[in-house]
């Protein structure tokens, strides 16, 4: 005998694995959300301590801040002193210089056969105009100049003749190099 079971056992069937799949889906879902949840919290848990760090470093950082403008400060008032230092130490070395330079130079003077018009000295150079009897005075005069140990060289400028109360002079102007 032949039975005809008229029961929708395959639709049946379909609709219990539609309904177990759409059920596993949901369920990876919920998985997928509460794992996607507790990571979000554990960023904002984060996000806050980070912020608490933040806000307790900044006031550290201000309670830092008067040492801070002290410290430059003091850094300042360093760079000025050592900057009056500096120009004290060169006031004296040029000083001493200068005086040593004059000094030398009423030495080096042919008494009586070399007139100095003008000294002008600009660092570690020294230009001189005068008038002398004749060339060879100019050149004696050169000549003790580069003798001397306070300066290195001269060189003759210019060498021009001049008359003075009717007498022929020789005007020349010399540049010297200073040790």
């Amino acid at each position: 005998m032949i039975h005809i079971n008229l029961l929708p056992v395959r639709q049946i069937r379909a609709r219990l694995q539609t309904r177990n799949e759409v059920a596993i889906y949901l369920a990876l879902v919920a998985v997928v959300l509460v794992f996607v949840s507790m990571a979000a919290l554990n960023m904002i848990s984060t996000v806050d301590q980070l912020q608490g760090q933040s806000k307790t470093l900044t006031a550290k950082k201000a309670s830092y801040q008067p040492i801070l403008n002290e410290i430059n400060k003091l850094k300042k008032d360093k760079e000025t002193q050592q900057t009056k230092i500096n120009v004290i130490k060169s006031l004296k070395e040029n000083s001493q210089v200068s005086v040593r330079v004059l000094d030398e130079m009423v030495n080096l003077v042919p008494a009586g056969r070399v007139w100095l018009n003008s000294l002008r000295q600009s660092g570690k150079s020294l230009d001189v105009s005068g008038i002398a009897l004749d060339n060879a005075t100019i050149a004696q005069f050169m000549n003790n100049i580069s003798a001397s140990e306070y300066f290195s060289g001269s060189e003759l400028a210019s060498s021009s003749q001049t008359v003075v109360s009717g007498a022929k002079l020789k005007s020349f102007s010399l540049k010297i190099s200073i040790n």
